[in-house]
């Protein structure tokens, strides 16, 4: 699947019938990807725009993107190294590569645009936001919107405790939002079929598939298990 949404410029038919075969290198072909598509690389993980933020892409995906896109490129050279050599390049580009402190934690994206945390203010969806998820909601702009369904379940699970309907919402809110910097994790302890699945499922379809993973709590102990 590769969707429109990526590109940022239309693709257009280049002339290269007067092109030399042996000309045309994986640099080219390089430049040519970063001129199309809105690409990002941090912590060893290629990031490409899609329209709403940037979505992390591994190398069978990335390898999928440079064939699709510069077909004629990869027919002409022939081999499979050549596109192998692309991504090589690509994440050794300095032009392309930012760090933690260049991610956009003040603002969260949504299906209607991005929501600036620090003046609730929604803008439009850009590349200039450096979000790595999405809500899978729109931002709605009226004050204490109804929430009546979920109003009601919240009563049911806390039993009527005001103060933990609170701390419910917080802990969506921090959830949902980019900023970690209280750096805290949430347990939610209780019986059996008193919430706790349906609210973690409620806030796991909220967010965009690449920013849920699910883990069993032993697995946390492993080297690799945030990696995953």
């Amino acid at each position: 699947n590769l969707p429109n949404s990526y590109v940022k410029i239309p693709i257009v038919e280049m002339n290269d019938n007067n092109e030399d075969t042996k000309k045309i290198t994986p640099y080219d072909t390089m430049e040519k990807f970063i001129n199309l598509i809105n690409v990002k690389f941090l912590n060893g993980c290629i990031y490409c725009y899609n329209n709403r933020f940037y979505e992390s892409i591994n190398d069978t995906r990335l390898s999928n993107f440079i064939i699709h896109y510069f077909r004629d490129d990869v027919s002409r050279k022939g081999n499979g190294r050549f596109v192998d050599e692309v991504i090589v390049l690509l994440k050794k580009e300095p032009r392309i590569v930012f760090d933690e402190d260049d991610i956009s934690k003040q603002y969260v994206s949504f299906e209607n645009g991005v929501l600036n945390l620090r003046d609730y203010c929604l803008y439009p969806s850009s590349h200039i936001y450096f979000t790595f998820y999405c809500v899978n909601a729109n931002y709605l702009t009226t004050e204490n919107p109804a929430t009546p369904t979920f109003d009601a379940f919240l009563e049911t699970v806390s039993q009527g405790d005001q103060c933990l309907i609170k701390r419910i919402w917080e802990m969506i809110g921090y959830i949902l939002a980019g900023d970690t910097s209280a750096k805290v994790i949430f347990l939610l302890q209780g019986v059996s079929n008193s919430g706790k699945s349906v609210l973690t499922e409620v806030i796991s379809k909220l967010l965009s598939k690449n920013a849920v993973i699910t883990l069993d709590v032993h697995d946390l102990c492993t080297e690799f298990a945030t990696a995953e």
